[in-house]
């Protein structure tokens, strides 16, 4: 594929898929390829991937724009310290093994839509906050194993739960 070949301005500027943004980038206006001095419209660093925009370390990711420190991520924009997700919306950051989590912060969790935050190994939950090992939630906030808490016993159920699977 295009990400994987080399050449001299790849060798330049450092980054395996230079190659590829500066082909798409003289596609654009100019009929030879630009120097090693020159920069694309984009900016692109330290990436491997394909249809990468704006990103800077990303590696092993497909289709992003202006995403940065992620790993092994698919269709997202504006993606910040993420992980293995898909199909994720813009402005989301914290992300860890997600699919079409629109909008989200701090998720650890699989297939949550809606604006959720701080979820810990859920799934299908949709529009909540707070909550932990919980599945099929919608609107709920500190809830742990689909059991709504309020917020104090919340902190002190899941701060337990985390310090038992830390010494394990």
């Amino acid at each position: 594929t295009f990400g994987q070949r080399s050449s001299p301005l790849a060798e330049a500027r450092g980054c395996q898929c230079v190659w590829l943004a500066a082909r798409r980038w003289s596609a654009y206006g100019s009929a030879r390829w630009p120097s090693p001095l020159c920069s694309p419209p984009f900016e692109i660093s330290i990436v491997s991937g394909d249809y990468l925009y704006n990103c800077k370390s990303v590696s092993d990711s497909y289709d992003l724009k202006n995403c940065e420190d992620c790993q092994y991520c698919a269709t997202g924009e504006s993606l910040k310290d993420c992980q293995d997700c898909n199909y994720v919306g813009a402005q989301a950051e914290l992300l860890y093994n997600c699919l079409m989590s629109p909008g989200t912060h701090m998720l650890m969790s699989h297939s949550c839509q809606g604006s959720n935050a701080r979820l810990i190994y859920c799934d299908h939950c949709f529009n909540c906050e707070d909550c932990f090992g919980c599945c099929g939630l919608k609107k709920k906030q500190y809830c742990v194993l689909n059991k709504q808490y309020s917020k104090e016993e919340y902190e002190v159920i899941v701060s337990k739960i985390i310090d038992h699977m830390s010494k394990g």
